[in-house]
């Protein structure tokens, strides 16, 4: 068998311009299409396309079709950045009624923060184990958890009161796991707030509490996102604090997701409407302190909705792929980043990491550590 010919001066330009026709198209369903079902199919097919993809790529590698095999494995990851590719910070903001002027009061008499804080969110897919989850909390090791499809709000008060009652015996449970979340203190508050119709958004705060504004207590500022149908969707605004930290604006989000073929041409729609409407949170709170997070079930290609959240001054604490962590009992790889952390300009993200908590999800627990910036600090 003769040795494979050296690949032509005319091989290789068509190859680049293969690669650059994928980041093209990448760049275009990702962007121009996000409004249509384009992007919502190509991120139910994308991982049918890697694993054709990557397929075509080894067998052409196999035989010693070397610059077809690049080319393709070039190709596939060239559209899948396409994609993705960010958008321009987006201005179009739009201020939720929620957010009325004696919020916008309370927002406006925080100060910088002053240390670190490390946040979180899970999605405890409807788990019923109130002992399992609040284990599981722990293991975060957080100051401050968004929970998403809690069933109810006595299922959250149970899980608080497991933290408050059992907290010294969780805790050593967790070390004979192998863990070492930090010594906590035996203050623990928790809020619940309904979404997505009988599953809820679960707040708490370990070490800590929730803020007042003078003598009115927020017991969480309910802010109603984009649903079809009949659904309902909502995020959350607290004010947690927490000492050697101080307090500030935190929203807990759990945003709609299609239930069926018929609602995926309208869901990039409710996705830009849902990021106009955080950025409208962020906006007219006007405090730099501010960290959105939850389930978005909204994949980064939506390039859109991170570009709303820039032009509002936010930045995204990417974790990675976090959803499906399991498909049924079996604990799988996750493929899309649904589970998200934005954060405004007054910190900075020390790390980030995903990862499985206690209870049995097909979300894996995202979880960021903050610490302000050093623009905050000299101030």
């Amino acid at each position: 068998m003769p040795p494979p010919s050296p690949h032509s001066f005319g091989q290789i330009a068509l190859s680049l311009a293969c690669v650059g026709f994928f980041a093209t198209l990448g760049v275009l369903v990702g962007g121009i299409g996000e409004g249509l079902v384009f992007t919502t199919l190509t991120l139910a097919a994308e991982p049918f396309l890697w694993f054709v993809g990557l397929s075509l790529a080894l067998n052409f590698a196999v035989n010693a079709r070397v610059l077809a095999g690049l080319t393709t494995l070039f190709a596939l990851v060239a559209f899948a950045m396409g994609v993705r590719l960010p958008q321009p910070p987006d201005s179009n903001h739009k201020s939720p009624a929620a957010i009325t002027s004696v919020v916008r009061t309370c927002a406006a008499s925080l100060g910088a923060p002053e240390g670190e804080v490390t946040v979180a969110t899970w999605n405890v897919a409807g788990s019923e184990d109130a002992r399992g989850i609040a284990r599981a909390l722990l293991t975060l090791n957080a100051d401050v958890i968004a929970a998403q499809e809690v069933r109810g709000e006595a299922l959250w008060a149970e899980v608080i009161s497991h933290l408050l009652t059992h907290q010294e015996a969780l805790y050593n449970e967790v070390v004979a796991r192998g863990a070492s979340p930090s010594p906590d203190t035996a203050l623990v508050q928790g809020q619940y707030i309904e979404a997505m119709g009988g599953a809820g958004i679960g707040v708490v705060v370990r070490g800590g509490f929730f803020g007042r504004c003078g003598e009115e207590r927020f017991a969480g500022v309910t802010v109603p996102m984009p649903a079809a149908g009949e659904r309902v969707a909502n995020a959350v605004l607290t004010f947690p604090v927490l000492p050697g930290v101080g307090a500030f604006p935190f929203v807990a989000v759990h945003l709609d997701r299609p239930a069926g073929p018929s609602e995926l041409n309208g869901w990039g729609g409710r996705i830009g409407r849902a990021g106009r409407l955080l950025a409208g949170v962020s906006r007219s709170l006007d405090v730099d302190s501010i960290v959105i997070t939850g389930d978005t079930n909204t994949h980064r290609t939506f390039s859109r909705f991170g570009g709303l959240l820039a032009g509002a001054g936010l930045t995204e604490a990417i974790a990675g792929p976090s959803w499906p962590a399991r498909l049924g009992p079996i604990p799988a790889l996750p493929l899309y980043t649904l589970d998200r952390t934005f954060v405004g300009p007054s910190w900075s993200v020390a790390s980030v990491k995903a990862l499985r908590a206690g209870v049995p999800s097909d979300h894996l627990a995202v979880v960021a550590r903050l610490k302000p910036t050093s623009a905050t600090a000299a101030r």
